[in-house]
């Protein structure tokens, strides 16, 4: 289930590249999922409801990949 999630928004992220406009919806709601992803793992010690386990290491990497995405999506400006 874990590696079929991220194949799939990586397919989703290869769709959303066409436009400025779907490239940064994709990071607004790819940073909230994740963001929604590390306060479950931190929250229930890495049970993610019962599809799949995060250890402390992953609650990091999708806390930094939520706030990476979150801020690059509302941050972008589209250039000229």
């Amino acid at each position: 289930m874990h590696n079929i999630v991220h194949i799939v928004s990586g397919l989703v992220a290869l769709f959303a590249s066409g436009s400025y406009g779907h490239s940064r919806l994709f990071l607004i709601i790819f940073g909230l999922v994740y963001g929604i992803v590390a306060v479950l793992g931190f929250a229930m010690g890495g049970d993610i409801v019962g599809l799949f386990h995060a250890n402390l290491e992953d609650n990091y990497l999708h806390t930094a990949i939520a706030v990476v995405c979150l801020a690059v999506g509302f941050g972008s400006k589209k250039s000229v």
